[in-house]
């Protein structure tokens, strides 16, 4: 009862621990994707090993939970697939849009929506420059209804964004133009830019470091700031 009906068929587990307990070879299954609804869905190492218990012989499973461990890899594999897809593109434009789609694309880290704010060193501010993401719940469900229909992979997803054309999301207007005093206390993405340290906010709604203007572009009460830095300088 410990595995779901569907993943004993699938991996016919019961065969298998026949199998183990006559023959004595060890059974593996790595990475198995195990949905309950007792917990969120994990992925799983199994793993069927006969023991001697005093003169009769037992099958005994051990089960390793590695759905963190697979997450970080997936994540790294993907960090190398945007990074290489990057090194072949020269117009920044085209660049700055590929790492914030990315960054929203579903199979990749799945945020719900990504901007860009870079540094103006001579007026000391911090610029919005780039949106990218539905701008409502219904473009959301359309976008990704079509790519579900389509058979991409991520490289796919890469290419078209590389050699495809650069279509401006209706949140570029919102964020395009922002402007955020690095001088200013008690801001997020100021701060974000000071501290050159990353911030996981949980509670925007009340968070006096996000004021009404991010409230209204990032519409959620959790999201991530991240600083880019080249040659040691937040960019």
């Amino acid at each position: 009862e410990f595995f779901a009906e569907d993943l004993v068929e699938k991996l016919e587990l019961t065969l298998q621990i026949i199998s183990v307990f006559e023959t004595g070879e060890s059974v593996c299954h790595s990475n198995v994707h195990h949905i309950s609804p007792h917990h969120l869905d994990k992925m799983l190492n199994i793993t069927f090993v006969r023991v001697q218990a005093g003169k009769h012989p037992r099958v005994m499973v051990l089960v390793q939970d590695v759905t963190e461990f697979s997450k970080k890899a997936r994540q790294l594999s993907l960090i190398r697939e945007i990074t290489i897809a990057m090194q072949g593109v020269f117009e920044r434009d085209r660049l700055l849009n590929m790492i914030l789609t990315s960054v929203t694309a579903g199979f990749a880290m799945g945020f719900n929506r990504a901007f860009l704010f870079l540094v103006n060193n001579e007026n000391n501010t911090l610029t919005g420059t780039l949106g990218v993401g539905p701008t409502s719940q219904d473009e959301a469900h359309r976008i990704w209804n079509d790519l579900s229909n389509r058979s991409f992979t991520f490289e796919d997803y890469l290419e078209e964004i590389n050699s495809g054309e650069i279509v401006r999301s209706g949140l570029h207007d919102h964020v395009e133009g922002m402007v955020f005093d690095l001088k200013e206390h008690n801001n997020i993405l100021t701060d974000t830019v000071i501290s050159r340290q990353y911030h996981h906010i949980l509670d925007a709604w009340e968070n006096p470091g996000v004021d009404n203007k991010m409230k209204k572009i990032i519409a959620t009460n959790e999201f991530v700031t991240i600083p880019l830095i080249a040659r040691d300088e937040v960019i």
